[in-house]
């Protein structure tokens, strides 16, 4: 998973988060670390489409490398999904 915002976000400009139900828990680390507010999607694409759509650089998506392709977004944060606990 990367953590994708649009053209000209940074990290530090970022409130929300939007993602599959999945990816939300899985990079939970990444997103109480920066105090993020999780959205859920019914997918990550879909997450991706409507950050694109918002053109708001507080909200970020959780996503593949070829959604942001697609939608126009930067990667702000590459392989953010955690390890499986021990």
């Amino acid at each position: 998973h990367n953590l994708l915002g649009v053209k000209g976000a940074k990290i530090e400009d970022l409130k929300h988060v939007h993602s599959h139900i999945h990816a939300l828990p899985q990079c939970r680390n990444l997103i109480k670390k920066l105090g993020l507010e999780g959205h859920v999607h019914a997918d990550t694409a879909g997450a991706a489409h409507e950050i694109a759509e918002k053109q708001d650089k507080t909200h970020a998506a959780i996503a593949s490398a070829l959604a942001a392709e697609i939608y126009g977004l930067d990667i702000l944060q590459e392989n953010i999904q955690i390890q499986a606990e021990h």
